[in-house]
């Protein structure tokens, strides 16, 4: 590598060219290549490992060195546009088209290796918020400098705080905008360079000395949350800490594009190598995240790898040897290839698809609004009917919980069905009704779900197992009742049993959650309760302003349609439209996002219970739940039992959500069990 240090009073008269600019961002790439690699390390290495003490400087640089990307963006196109009249004709498709062309090739790899192990989705690269935020960034810049000209500048701080904004009202996570402004500073030091850099030369020392105490004590303040709740956590709360943390990135990523911008002034590096990583840094973030995941332990959100290179060392040459080449492929195609498609012709036609794609998603939209709104208001008198005809209510607490209630016995088992069910009273129905022929049944919609009454109290576990509990006494009579379990109520139902254990006669978990499983998946031991609360709530609330925006939109029918068609000519074809109805307005519904929240906290206080020896206990794991699993749930869940006699874990062929369209397989064990254990 050449590089040169300039002596005191000299100073590097290109700091901000074209060829230094893209040396240090060709530096900072290989960077963020490690601190994604830093990320997957954190949760497959062991706490004290050497490795892991290595990658852990990289873990929480990402966004600083992102905000020099978006620093030096903002300045090349200021300083473009400063020495060209008609620089902005054409300038979205000039920048655009390179950009969501290099983004799509990279993405639909991402989408061909993820269906091996995900759903598809898009975007598939879980780490394209960039191309999002350059996207409107360069978006506000053209229409900011077009026709705000006096006020661009302004105007671009005020469009980037918006895209903050709009980040923050969609509940993302803050990496999508705590770099950003920086954007709109490279315009401004792009608009006075040479009265900036003049400021910067007679008073350098300070400037540096400011810019890194800053940098520094800022990013220090802001890289960990804890250490930062453990400062402020006795005048606000975690949220809040959060928020504060937000802030304080911002800040920090300004005060760290500043000190790079000072380093440059005096350190000057010209290298062939970084030349050559410089003219793709935007195809090395998008098709790096590729290999990060193929070898990692955990693919996306998978429980298995698909290629797991164990050792770190292997596992970051693997990476960065297979990312140069394929961003070289991906640049040649975005710099080569594509001028030679995008053509007059190419783009007429594809301004005429865009225009036609807008007109056929306006028309849908209005169709499904009118739709549903149509299908709400012929289905409520049938709802009415169903809810008469067939729900009981028991008053808990002054508030009315709703229950389907089936079958004569000795013995009664209470239903509970995943907490993002949000009618269990119809769909576990089928159920409900094969298990009648020989035990009472009782099938509750928790509080907020289905036709019971909403609550203020919070959706926790020993909430719900306490007015569940009050439920049983009820309905029950005071004689125990044999707990069903089906997916994430499993912690519901070991925290009623951990409760209530004398009036549980026995514990039957279908592809149930519990503790140990969940603390095997969501690489857990490291983080505290604050933490797990605060991102589990976020996540529920993004899950139900999604839900609220079907609703409103009249899409939900496309999400309702999609799940339930199966129930249409079988066994629930009789009560299909209420099902329908009660399944879409309650979508998402607050109190599902609730427990959402709590669940993870919950589940970890769970974590010294065992099942009690003298427990009657059936697992039944379904075998699409142990597909492409390591550990698997049924290992696990053997791992659990406590007496072999008395407790058995079964593999059933078929998939989780055979307990709604072929409940008679399910019927058929609980049978087996009720009749050889109780």
């Amino acid at each position: 590598m050449s590089a040169k240090i300039y002596k005191k009073g000299e100073f590097n008269g290109n700091y901000m060219g074209i060829r230094q600019t893209k040396a240090v961002l060709a530096v900072f790439a290989l960077v963020i290549i490690l601190h994604h690699i830093s990320l997957k390390m954190n949760f497959q290495l062991e706490a004290e490992s050497f490795a892991k003490c290595i990658f852990a400087p990289f873990r929480g640089v990402g966004y600083i060195l992102v905000a020099y990307f978006f620093f030096c963006s903002g300045f090349g196109l200021a300083k473009s546009m400063s020495g060209k009249a008609d620089y902005l004709k054409g300038f979205l498709k000039k920048h655009l088209v390179p950009i969501c062309a290099s983004f799509l090739v990279s993405d639909a790899l991402f989408q061909f290796i993820r269906i091996k192990r995900e759903a598809i989705a898009f975007p598939a690269n879980t780490y394209s918020w960039f191309i999002f935020a350059i996207i409107a960034l360069y978006i506000s810049f053209f229409v900011c400098f077009k026709f705000l000209k006096k006020w661009a500048v302004p105007a671009l701080f005020a469009c980037t705080i918006l895209w903050c904004a709009i980040c923050k009202v969609l509940i993302l996570d803050s990496y999508w905008y705590n770099a950003v402004l920086a954007f709109p500073l490279g315009t401004v030091f792009a608009k006075n360079f040479d009265t900036i850099t003049e400021k910067f030369k007679k008073h350098y020392a300070a400037y540096l000395a400011g810019a890194l105490a800053a940098s520094i004590l800022l990013y220090f303040l802001a890289a960990d949350d804890m250490r930062l709740f453990g400062l402020l956590g006795s005048v606000m709360d975690f949220s809040a800490v959060k928020e504060a943390q937000a802030v304080l990135q911002i800040i920090s990523a300004l005060a760290f594009s500043v000190l790079i911008t000072l380093i440059s002034m005096k350190f000057e590096i010209e290298n062939r190598a970084l030349d050559f990583l410089g003219g793709m840094t935007l195809e090395i973030y998008l098709i790096h995240v590729f290999f990060v995941e193929i070898f990692s332990k955990k693919f996306i959100n998978s429980y298995q790898p698909l290629y797991y290179v164990k050792n770190p060392l292997l596992y970051t040459l693997a990476v960065i040897a297979l990312t140069i080449p394929a961003a070289w492929a991906l640049c040649l195609f975005r710099k080569h290839i594509l001028p030679k498609l995008v053509t007059n012709w190419t783009s007429g036609v594809f301004k005429k698809l865009v225009i036609a794609a807008l007109v056929v998603c306006v028309l849908m939209t209005a169709y499904f609004s009118i739709s549903s709104h149509t299908f709400f208001a012929d289905t409520k008198g049938k709802v009415e009917k169903y809810k008469n005809q067939f729900i009981s209510f028991t008053e808990i607490d002054g508030k009315n919980m709703a229950a389907y209630v089936a079958g004569e016995g000795s013995h009664t088992i209470l239903l509970l069905s995943d907490l993002e069910d949000p009618c269990p009273s119809m769909t576990l129905r089928p159920l409900a009704d094969k298990i009648a022929d020989t035990c009472r049944v009782i099938v509750p919609d928790l509080f907020g779900y289905g036709f019971s009454d909403k609550t203020e109290s919070a959706r926790s576990a020993e909430n719900i197992a306490a007015e569940l509990h009050a439920l049983v006494s009820s309905l029950n009579g005071g004689k125990p009742v044999t707990l069903f379990s089906f997916g994430t109520s499993g912690i519901c139902a070991e925290t009623y049993l951990q409760n209530y254990r004398n009036e549980v006669e026995g514990l039957v978990g279908f592809d149930m959650v519990t503790w140990e499983i969940l603390k095997e998946h969501f690489d857990m031991p490291s983080f505290t309760d604050e933490q797990i609360y605060y991102e589990s709530k976020r996540f529920g609330e993004r899950t139900r302003l999604k839900g609220l925006c079907l609703n409103a939109s009249g899409y939900i029918q496309v999400d309702v349609n999609t799940i339930i068609e199966a129930f249409r000519a079988d066994v629930m074809g009789s009560y299909l439209d209420e099902l329908s109805t009660m399944y879409m307005s309650g979508y998402a519904g607050k109190a599902s996002t609730d427990a959402q929240a709590h669940f993870l906290v919950d589940g970890r206080k769970l974590s010294g219970f065992s099942i009690p020896a003298d427990l009657p206990v059936l697992f039944i794991s379904s075998s699409s739940n142990n597909e492409n699993v390591n550990p698997k749930p049924l290992d696990m869940y053997k791992e659990l039992l406590t007496n072999t006699s008395r407790q058995k874990a079964d593999l059933m062929n078929g998939e989780m959500y055979y307990i709604y369209y072929r409940p008679d397989v399910i019927e058929k064990r609980i049978e087996d069990f009720m009749s050889s254990q109780l």
